[in-house]
């Protein structure tokens, strides 16, 4: 049996909030909750760029993209003249999250270098090799641009390759995302500007 007064909670876990743009008058937006640690770290194993050797000091960072739903309950009752359900009462109980995906990401203070592992939509919003939902690249830029306002990376690297889309798509995608092929083939890069 498992005793869940020592298990966090994913809201104790996840102590941070960022959130998107709205698409149009209907959409309210992606929200992303984060979980951001500091944390040693010894070798450097992923090859997308060089980083230097530990023992050193990394942030982890973990996001959960969501969007917020109505929670409503509905109420029917029987109509005797036309033998049908009818709706009579929808109320409005509160929001819903609705998580969307998973995005991950390792900040190296001593190299000024970040690695955006992932920031992807669950498969419902992704179909296997066409192009990515629209509003993948408003959480991407959302987790993106947070990331660099928090830490002022110099460069930031990211996979050249993604098991859910085709690798010429996900490629397109990123270079759609100011990204650039990077000196190692499976990685791609953005060299990144501060503004003043």
């Amino acid at each position: 049996m498992v005793d869940d007064s020592t298990t966090p909670r994913r809201d104790e876990f996840l102590t941070e909030e960022i959130g998107t743009q709205a698409t149009d008058d209907k959409d309210n937006g992606i929200r992303i909750k984060l979980h951001v640690k500091e944390e040693d770290y010894f070798h450097y194993r992923s090859g997308l760029t060089p980083i230097k050797e530990g023992p050193a000091k990394r942030h982890y960072v973990v996001g959960k993209p969501y969007v917020l739903l109505l929670e409503t309950s509905r109420t029917a009752k029987f109509n005797r003249r036309t033998g049908l359900p009818e709706i009579v009462e929808t109320p409005w109980e509160g929001m819903l999250e609705a998580e969307l995906g998973n995005a991950q990401a390792w900040y190296y203070p001593a190299d000024r270098k970040l690695i955006l592992w992932e920031c992807l939509l669950n498969d419902r919003l992704s179909k296997v090799g066409m192009l990515p939902h629209p509003r993948f690249g408003l959480t991407w830029k959302a987790f993106e641009d947070h990331l660099t306002t928090r830490f002022s990376p110099k460069e930031i690297y990211t996979p050249g390759w993604e098991p859910m889309f085709k690798k010429d798509v996900w490629k397109q995608f990123l270079r759609g995302m100011g990204y650039q092929q990077a000196p190692d083939p499976s990685a791609m890069m953005k060299i990144y500007t501060h503004q003043v």
